[in-house]
């Protein structure tokens, strides 16, 4: 994880190079490999969130799932993880386009044969 990119750098890097198929394929380890540090990062805070959310029944009346919700996301924890939602998210649609595009290649090169 050398070069970590942004995901709008990745963008601007996967529509230059949408007709370079061996570009695309590094790009698309990259997202990937990218994708799992993240994926793994999400598992420790959804630890930390199962931690934060056993406070509901510490009173005599249980807070409310919003209401704990709520507090959570103003937690540094809760931060990290609803832009971790959003890059994840990011990520696959690029993945997804990476995918497209090496298909749309493909097909092309048959066609032109």
């Amino acid at each position: 994880m050398d070069d970590i990119k942004t995901l709008n750098e990745y963008a601007v890097l996967i529509r230059e190079n949408k007709n370079s198929p061996h570009i695309l394929a590094e790009l698309q380890i990259d997202c990937a490999a990218k994708f799992a540090f993240l994926a793994d990062i999400a598992k420790d805070l959804q630890l930390e969130k199962a931690a934060f959310w056993s406070k509901k029944f510490e009173g005599e009346k249980p807070l409310s799932d919003a209401h704990l919700e709520h507090q959570w996301r103003l937690t540094e924890g809760g931060k990290k993880e609803i832009k971790m939602k959003y890059e994840l998210k990011g990520l696959e649609h690029l993945m997804a386009a990476i995918k497209t595009s090496s298909v749309v290649n493909s097909v092309e090169m048959r066609m032109q044969q």
